[in-house]
Order: structure tokens, then sequence, then C-alpha cells
């Protein structure tokens, strides 16, 4: 599942132009955190600050792409 966060927030950050650095400045964390949050077990209120930062829902952090252009909602248990 972190693979998906990840993978979404490197993709938001692009549409938007940013860079990893910008986004961690965005929510007042140094780089390596957001690096480790992305890639580990992140807390809920950082996924929380992510979303505001890049202006999306927490929910859509977790969607799965597929190459046909079908999203899946990943359950969080």
């Amino acid at each position: 599942m972190e693979k998906i966060l990840a993978e979404n927030v490197k993709r938001l950050c692009k549409q938007q132009g940013k860079q990893l650095k910008d986004l961690a400045s965005d929510m007042d964390i140094d780089a390596s955190s957001l690096t480790r949050a992305m890639y580990g077990n992140a807390r809920l209120d950082t996924i929380e600050k992510m979303a505001v930062a890049l202006g999306v829902s927490v929910t859509s952090l977790f969607y799965y792409f597929t190459n046909v252009g079908v999203v899946c909602l990943i359950l969080l248990s």
C-alpha cells in the first residue's frame, strides 16, 4: 500500500509542477520525513497534511490506476 501512496504523491506533484521538497515545505516537514512517510508507515495526520498540501482528498491518495485506466480504491483494514 505504501507503494501506491508514494506513486500517487509523485504523480500529483508532477501534475502540479511541484518537487517533493516543495511538498515537504508546504507540509512544514523536511524532505527526508516526507520520503519516510511515503515509503514507510505514515501516520494519519501526515497523510492528511499530504492531501491538504496537494489539494486532494485522503482517499484519492490511495487510488490504484491500472494501465487501462480503471481506478480502484485500496481499502484500509
